[in-house]
This record gives C-alpha cells, sequence and structure tokens, in this order.
C-alpha cells in the first residue's frame, strides 16, 4: 500500500521477506519500505525501485534500514524540540 503497488505473495518475494525478518523487526521493516517510498515516490527514475527485488535484496536493506532508522531519529529529535 505505501508504494501504491500490488505485488503478489509469490515465493520467491515472500523468501526475501522471510530473510528480512531474521535481520530486523517487523517495525523497522515497515519504516524502512515508508522511508524509501516517502523518497522514491513522484521521482519517475526511483520509483521503479520501490519493488520487492530492490527493497528486500539483502544487499540493499541493512543500508536501507540505517537510512531509515536516522529519518526517524531525527525525525523524533526535531517533534520534541
Amino acid at each position: 500500500r505505501v508504494t501504491n503497488s500490488r505485488y503478489q505473495p509469490v515465493e520467491p518475494t515472500l523468501r526475501m521477506i522471510r530473510g528480512r525478518l531474521k535481520d530486523a523487526s517487523l517495525l523497522a521493516i515497515k519504516r524502512t519500505v515508508a522511508h524509501k517510498a516517502q523518497q522514491w515516490l513522484g521521482d519517475p527514475s526511483m520509483e521503479k525501485f520501490l519493488r520487492p527485488m530492490t527493497l528486500f535484496a539483502a544487499s540493499n536493506f541493512a543500508n536501507y534500514v540505517e537510512e531509515a532508522r536516522k529519518a526517524y531519529d531525527d525525525e523524533v529529535r526535531t517533534k520534541g524540540q
């Protein structure tokens, strides 16, 4: 929903998601997807990467989680001031 997509729950996609659930909490995964959607939606050159193969690839995901964590921490810090 966050990415305005309707990917089907096919086994290769589910396998990647299950792998990321071993690496991060569900909350971290949701924040990461929301963060990447916020960054990339509206940018035609990047919207095409809002797909499971890119978002949940092990080689990308750790970086995306860290980006989202920093953005969330910054947002919380800003609201708290």
